[in-house]
């Protein structure tokens, strides 16, 4: 099988790809892979039929949540600051956030 690396085709095809597809949209396009071909040379004109195999992610949606205020210990707060410099984070939320996805990936 044949590796299609061209990445204006996988630009154009994740464009095309994402005006068709109402419910979700392309995250990326990993790889286009040539599977075959069929040459019908019996009809007139001469047709063929060539299959590619498109792999990709889609984009996951998102849900804004609007939690209550949290009641933190002043010592775990102290923490979190912490860890929030130690990972360079700006924002204690986007911490928490990337905690808990590679929390819940994990599992």
């Amino acid at each position: 099988m044949y590796q299609l690396k061209d990445e204006k085709l996988k630009h154009e095809l994740k464009n095309s790809l994402d005006k068709i597809l109402t419910t979700n949209k392309i995250k990326d396009i990993e790889s286009i892979t040539y599977e075959g071909s069929n040459i019908v040379a019996t009809s007139d004109p001469t047709y063929f039929d060539i299959s590619i195999r498109i792999k990709g992610h889609l984009e996951e949606s998102e849900t804004l949540i609007l939690p209550k205020p949290l009641r933190l210990k002043n010592s775990l707060l102290d923490k979190i600051n912490k860890d929030k410099e130690n990972h360079g984070y700006k924002e204690i939320e986007t911490m928490i956030v990337d905690a808990l996805d590679n929390y819940y990936e994990g599992c």
